[in-house]
């Protein structure tokens, strides 16, 4: 159980990888008077608000000894996001906002303050980050949603497709939250 303010949705979860739902294992996964009775599980993709206790929650049978915590991503993420704000603030972003460009570009400069240079990481090429960046700037490209109201700076002559973008900082995310959790 950890003590986290805010929330981790479910959504974030399954879009890191680290949590997949799975089916009950035969003999497993019920409860006392529910053998035959496939389990079920919620996720919430917005979240559940908590301001107390984050888990996972275990299901054993009974007279099962609980063990020690075990080795979940889950965990690690939690013990990490508990511990480091960058690590909290990136999960935040993912999970309660549009992926929008200014989000996008957000979560890409908490990231990016914290190991310096994403290139050098191998996480991106600087010509893709520089796509990503005048794209994400530039109302010329991105109209309303971009960054900046006004730019004097000349736009990308192939701007970066939101999807795409999209798909390189969630790259990013996961490269840098394995490095995370490694150390």
């Amino acid at each position: 159980c950890r003590n986290l303010r805010g929330n981790i949705p479910g959504s974030t979860l399954m879009d890191l990888g680290i949590y997949q739902p799975r089916m009950p294992t035969e003999g497993k996964d019920v409860t006392p008077g529910d053998e035959g009775k496939p389990m079920t599980q919620y996720i919430f993709p917005e979240g559940i608000p908590s301001e107390s206790c984050v888990g996972i929650p275990t299901i054993r049978k009974e007279g099962d000894v609980p063990t020690q915590k075990e080795d979940h991503p889950f965990h690690r993420l939690l013990d990490l996001a508990s511990s480091n704000e960058r690590v909290w603030k990136v999960l935040r972003l993912i999970g309660s906002r549009r992926l929008d460009w200014v989000t996008l570009y957000r979560i890409y400069e908490v990231i990016k303050k914290d190991v310096r240079d994403v290139s050098k990481k191998g996480w991106a090429t600087r010509g893709s980050l520089r796509v990503f960046s005048t794209t994400a700037n530039h109302p010329a490209v991105s109209g309303d949603d971009a960054r900046h109201g006004e730019s004097n700076k000349i736009p990308p002559s192939v701007p970066m497709e939101i999807e795409k973008a999209r798909a390189l900082i969630r790259r990013i995310v996961d490269r840098w939250l394995k490095e995370k959790m490694r150390t």
